[in-house]
């Protein structure tokens, strides 16, 4: 007996993607393309949204837990059939705050797009980032500290944002293999195919340029240790790896984001120079090997494989090994009058 067509309501005729990351994976370049190409989407039939705030759940000062209907009746408007949220802080959220956010989208269906990344190229990239922010660890002791208990982080175990994602109560989970995208045509490539229409292809090969990339090694190493005399001179001693990792609280965007390592390039006084001579002297040649986490890809593999959209399978094919310089130069071992001329010159 054929059975009875189903009636889709306003809510079920559009889709919902959240795009949540993860970081140091072309979040940004996905982000900037679909804000360049907004316009050309919606004719497309997608409402694209980068960082939207106001749908940060378990930010209170941010999240609006109207905003979502906003958004819905913003693409029924429209006629649009696909709303594509990407904002890389999603992947933060506890079960609670997936769970609220998929009740604000009622009825509409609703999948969740995220990227991976093997760590020989995530880590160094996300450590960087971090010495953008705020801070002092060198990367041998955050590799250390993040493989001693690789549990605890969902940079070593992807799979703890995945099944927190799943507990949510989302229609659909889904990986993009940021590796396996290398031999295809690009980590943009494969997020737009993954997240919309496949028309908005001919669109990413136009914008394949990498953005956001990470810092050189010197500049990452002389940020960290500017942070670190920083932050002794305000009365501490150094962020903690928990604080590292997990908080994004405080005055950190006055470090980087403000200026504040712009201003002590250009000080004149050139205790920049000889803090960057100090750096370069140590600076040391660091390799991450693949089979350094194995003991972490075969249970992601074996728990994300099935989810991944681009590389039956094989989230992590033919990963070469990465080597970086490094230095292990901490505030302690610098002389006490070149940290406070540097304090001095941007305090």
């Amino acid at each position: 007996m054929p059975q009875p067509a189903v009636t889709r309501t306003p809510d079920t005729a559009v889709e919902v993607v959240l795009h949540i990351g993860m970081h140091k994976t072309g979040t940004t370049a996905f982000q900037r393309w679909m804000q360049q190409h907004e316009a050309a989407l919606r004719e497309m039939g997608v409402l694209a949204l980068a960082l939207p705030v106001d749908l940060l759940a378990g930010y209170p000062d941010a999240y609006d837990p109207d905003a979502a209907q906003r958004y819905l009746a913003q693409a029924r408007a429209g006629e649009l059939n696909q709303i594509v949220i990407s904002h890389e802080t999603l992947s933060q959220c506890a079960v609670g705050d997936f769970e609220e956010l998929r009740r604000a989208f009622g009825t509409a269906p609703v999948r969740v797009v995220l990227t991976l990344r093997h760590w020989c190229g995530f880590l160094p990239s996300r450590w960087a980032q971090n010495c953008r922010r705020r801070d002092t660890i060198p990367l041998p002791d955050f590799l250390e500290a993040l493989l001693t208990d690789p549990g605890s982080f969902d940079e070593t175990r992807p799979d703890r944002v995945v099944a927190r994602a799943q507990a949510g109560g989302f229609d659909k989970v889904e990986i993009v293999s940021f590796d396996a995208s290398l031999g295809q045509d690009g980590p943009l490539a494969a997020l737009v195919r993954a997240c919309m229409p496949t028309s908005a292809l001919a669109l990413s090969r136009q914008d394949a340029e990498k953005v956001n990339r990470s810092l050189p090694p010197l500049s990452s190493e002389i940020l960290r240790l500017f942070n670190a005399i920083t932050h002794e001179h305000e009365g501490g001693h150094g962020w903690p790896m928990g604080a590292g990792l997990r908080i994004n609280h405080g005055g950190y965007r006055r470090y980087d984001h403000f200026g504040a390592f712009v201003r002590l390039r250009r000080d004149p006084t050139a205790a920049f120079r000889r803090l960057s001579a100090l750096v370069a002297e140590t600076m040391a040649p660091l390799t991450l090997l693949p089979e350094q986490f194995e003991a972490l890809r075969q249970p992601v593999e074996e728990r994300l494989g099935p989810l991944c959209v681009n590389a039956r399978g094989d989230l992590f094919p033919e990963v070469q090994s990465k080597t970086i310089d490094v230095s292990r130069l901490t505030a302690g071992d610098l002389p006490a009058d070149l940290k406070t001329r540097i304090f001095d010159a941007i305090a």
